[in-house]
């Protein structure tokens, strides 16, 4: 089918052509889907005048007149020309095969460069609490090891004495911790008798030694 066409894509301001290329329908005038030098052209000098060259050519004959126009005015990336196009025509970038000279060429753009991710604060997310990284703080005696005295003096170190009364507060007996009367005497509850919550537990009065 002959409903191809090529165009030009000329600067707004000095009229100099600086893109060639081929289409269907309204791709002339089209701006989007094209490459990076394209872009960042029409970024710096705004919306580009639009000439269309060849009307109705087959596919084969659009080819080749683009092909010959990218010739003809050469390109930016190969130091030959004023064109941004980044291939010689016939085909988009996808797929395309760089010569040495160009891959020499874009070596040369990037060399000196700092990367885009220079100087980039990263923010690592940390699941436990929202807390960020660096709010935990390290246990002093991690990778410590203790001997088998010092273990048991630890484990009782957060245990309280209480002491049991009978109704009519009279002393019975000093409990070495809240746990160790619950287990012996099977009940429940010592803790709501010393925070106040209750009056006795068992039939005993409980509190805490001074």
């Amino acid at each position: 089918m002959n409903n191809y066409c090529v165009y030009f894509h000329k600067n707004p301001i000095t009229k100099e052509v600086f893109y060639i290329g081929k289409g269907i329908g309204n791709r002339p005038y089209v701006n989007g889907g094209r490459g990076k030098y394209y872009n960042n052209y029409v970024k710096k000098y705004g919306k580009p005048i639009v000439s269309v060259l060849e009307t109705n050519l087959s596919n084969e004959e659009a080819i080749e007149l683009e092909k010959f126009y990218i010739k003809y005015f050469g390109r930016k990336n190969l130091n030959n020309g004023i064109l941004v196009n980044c291939t010689d025509g016939g085909e988009g970038c996808e797929g395309l095969i760089h010569s040495k000279e160009t891959k020499k060429h874009l070596s040369e753009c990037r060399s000196g460069k700092p990367s885009n991710n220079k100087g980039k604060k990263w923010k690592q997310k940390v699941s436990k609490l929202g807390i960020k990284r660096g709010k935990y703080k390290q246990r002093k005696d991690k990778g410590r090891t203790y001997d088998s005295e010092t273990k048991i003096r630890m484990g009782n170190g957060h245990k309280k004495p209480i002491l049991q009364f009978n109704k009519n507060n009279i002393f019975i007996k000093e409990w070495r911790s809240t746990t160790d009367a619950e287990n012996e005497l099977k009940i429940n509850g010592i803790r709501n008798v010393l925070s106040g919550d209750a009056k006795t537990c068992g039939n005993f009065i409980w509190k805490y030694k001074i």
